[in-house]
């Protein structure tokens, strides 16, 4: 991951300061996969090159990953700044020179208890990860030169010239030189300090813009959960000290209630005198605010909680070719779930983290837990890519187990008439004793219509009319109204009877939607249709007829169906395309738009039907840019038009 996370703060004495920080170091390549290799390499906040996960079993574990230098380089920094006093092997220290002045300076100026996080003793805490190969650091300062003024920059700026629109609140600011950070101010009481508080930063600095834009959810969420932890701790021994310092409140009361009714508060003179005669204390460190000794090992792993999950959810996924008019759909429909003008127009002081306080609430109890692969909290947090798709994978597949038998269950013609209504928009209802059951005979049924088609009620207490939605699930007790023709529908009985009688025999019941149970009940069940207020069509369309081929004639596995279901769906979508691209270029007229598509596709009256419903499963961008194509042609034709005039 190219980032750092770090802790700022701004201290009375010396000013904006890191004071803590967490960065992961990655596994070189092996020497002969290697192209290159140069003694100064440039600053890198994470992996140039991480080797393959397919080999890591097969390596031996290691104490460091990654380059050993910039460590050295530290390590042997406060070596010489301690070794006025104590005498070291100068043959065990570390022969890498520190060539910046910069970080030199930073590590022998004086600081003050506040300033300090780990120690001079103490370097720092060190994570290994062994299945994936990288190291995290956890240090007062990063160990790299270069990387160290990247954060030091963010740090300057995060706690003086960017102000977020609320006191407290997470905002983004860097640029491609200095690099981009996404910082989180918030306050920490404190009893003896000027305003009874301090102000503290939690950053996330990286090169890549686009990283922390895209999980810019995940880190704010996180940075709050921490922020709430330290201030909530602060807060308590801030609500001690308040309560055991009595006698200081008076004394304040009585100066503020002045003489003769005004306050001496307002006078230059008491105050100077106040500030002369009280002892002012040492800003005091972190953990004495906090109250915990070690504040920071708890910080150090949130930091590495945070690293860790941001990467294990950013996984790269092969794509092969543009995406598909389903996955644009489903892209569509997210955008407008999320609400991206709620992400510009939030209220800062009424911030409210996500599941990530959670997971973190437990790492700073002393519950280290990493996030696993397939958990998937709000919805995309820490939900892992490769999990996703191999889960949708299986759930497609089986879809085309479940529509395989419902096929085979129910005679040919009952099928072929199920096939019309539910390809053409006719509403199709599924009645059954089991929710779980019509939900997956639901899911097999969607399986052959566009995402964009879709509008399916996977259980319903009440009937809903077909404008309502296309695919409904009910119960065997739920009323059906008259079929008309303005609200026809097809009725597919679930007939689970004698499943139930074996699973009561069995002891075993199901309260939860467990899809290995579900799948193994409903390939036992039966199946009837009904036709309401329809009639058998005269001619079907072509793709009717190539999905009953596929399902009773093809002798091929479920998951060569699938694949060819998918492919015979593509087909008829390209075909919908054209002829909304023919409708808008024609300006709706519907014979020659008919007779020019027919022509081009060689289809049919009873296609053209289906692909008519089918233009509903378009995107909003498809359909977008065939507009805009359209207008461009007309204002065009319209010009040229007007100059031959």
């Amino acid at each position: 991951m190219n980032a750092v996370v770090a802790l700022c703060h701004f201290c009375e004495i010396h000013g904006p300061r890191v004071l803590f920080c967490c960065q992961s170091y990655h596994e070189e390549p092996p020497v002969h996969l290697q192209v290159t290799t140069s003694a100064t390499s440039a600053p890198s906040l994470g992996p140039v090159c991480s080797p393959s996960r397919l080999q890591a079993p097969l390596l031996p574990s290691r104490s460091f990953y990654g380059k050993f230098d910039c460590f050295a380089a530290c390590l042997q920094s406060l070596t010489r700044r301690n070794s006025f006093d104590s005498n070291c092997d100068q043959q065990m220290a570390p022969k890498v020179q520190v060539s910046s002045a910069d970080l030199s300076g930073y590590l022998c100026c004086e600081t003050c208890s506040a300033c300090r996080s780990v120690g001079t003793t103490f370097p720092g805490f060190l994570v290994n990860d062994h299945k994936s190969r990288i190291s995290y650091v956890g240090s007062q300062f990063p160990f790299h030169p270069e990387v160290f003024t990247i954060v030091r920059h963010a740090c300057l700026r995060s706690l003086s010239c960017e102000i977020c629109p609320g006191r407290e609140g997470p905002i983004f600011f860097g640029d491609s030189v200095c690099g981009y950070c996404l910082c989180y101010t918030f306050n920490v009481k404190d009893f003896t300090a000027r305003g009874f508080h301090h102000l503290y930063s939690l950053i996330v600095v990286s090169m890549d813009r686009l990283l922390l834009l895209n999980n810019y959810n995940f880190f704010v969420s996180s940075l709050c959960a921490i922020a709430g932890y330290v201030q909530r701790r602060a807060c308590r021994v801030f609500d001690d000290e308040q309560s055991r310092d009595q006698e200081r409140l008076k004394q304040i009361s009585a100066i503020g209630g002045g003489v003769g009714g005004k306050s001496l508060w307002l006078q230059a003179s008491c105050f100077l005198r106040e500030r002369r005669q009280s002892n002012p204390a040492a800003p005091r460190s972190l953990p004495e605010l906090t109250g915990e000794r070690d504040v920071y090992r708890k910080l150090n792993r949130a930091f590495v909680w945070i690293l860790r999950a941001q990467m294990e959810q950013c996984i790269e996924v092969i794509l092969e070719g543009l995406p598909d008019q389903d996955q644009l759909i489903e892209l569509e429909s997210r955008h407008v779930q999320r609400g991206f003008v709620n992400y510009l127009g939030f209220d800062c002081d009424s911030f409210a983290p996500c599941n990530a306080e959670v997971h973190l609430n437990d790492i700073f109890t002393g519950v280290l837990a990493f996030p696993l692969r397939g958990e998937e909290p709000s919805a995309h947090l820490f939900g892992s890519s490769s999990s996703l798709s191999s889960s949708s994978s299986l759930s497609c597949l089986s879809s085309v187990v479940h529509l395989t038998h419902i096929a085979r269950s129910l005679n040919r013609s009952s099928f072929r008439l199920l096939l019309y209504h539910l390809l053409i928009g006719n509403q199709t209802v599924v009645r059954s004793s089991d929710g779980n059951l019509a939900r997956a005979a639901l899911d097999a049924l969607r399986l052959l219509l566009p995402r964009g088609c879709v509008r399916q009620v996977n259980f319903s207490p009440e009937y809903l009319e077909c404008w309502r939605c296309n695919l409904l699930g009910i119960g065997e007790r739920v009323a059906l109204p008259l079929a008309t023709l303005e609200n026809p529908y097809v009725l597919l009985t679930i007939d689970s009877r004698f499943v139930d009688e074996d699973d009561d025999c069995g002891g075993s019941g199901e309260t939860s939607f467990d899809t290995s149970m579900t799948s193994d009940r409903l390939l036992r069940c039966a199946f009837e249709t009904t036709l309401c207020a329809f009639s058998s069509p005269s001619e079907y369309p072509a793709l009717v007829n190539r999905i009953m081929t596929m399902v009773y004639e093809g002798d091929m596995s479920s998951s060569v169906l699938g694949k060819l279901l998918y492919a015979l769906k593509q087909e008829w979508v390209n075909k919908a395309k054209l002829l909304y691209a023919m409708t808008k270029q024609f300006n709706n007229d519907e014979a020659t738009v008919s007779r020019k598509w027919r022509l081009a596709t060689r289809c049919k009256e009873a296609d053209e039907a289906l692909v008519k419903f089918w233009q509903a499963g378009l995107s909003r961008s498809f359909k977008s840019y065939i507009m805009s194509v359209c207008s461009q042609r007309q204002a065009f034709t319209s010009s040229s038009s007007s100059s031959n005039g």
